[in-house]
């Protein structure tokens, strides 16, 4: 989570990639994340790393993959 008032900032992409960089580098082959569906930008970014939704829910989160 980035505090709103560094947010837009570039600091969320590059934890991503610091995320999937470490989980990579230890043999994980998948990665999960829950979101919240209106978090467009989170989602977007997301997507733009390749994950994709599961049609999966919990407590009005949506469930996300990235396959590594």
């Amino acid at each position: 989570m980035i505090d709103k008032a560094e947010q837009g900032k570039g600091y969320g992409r590059a934890a991503l990639v610091e995320i999937i960089r470490y989980f990579s580098e230890r043999d994980a082959d998948k990665i999960y994340l829950f979101t919240a569906p209106e978090k467009l930008i989170g989602l977007h970014l997301y997507n733009e790393f390749g994950f994709k939704e599961t049609g999966d829910t919990e407590d009005g989160e949506v469930l996300l993959i990235k396959v590594l």
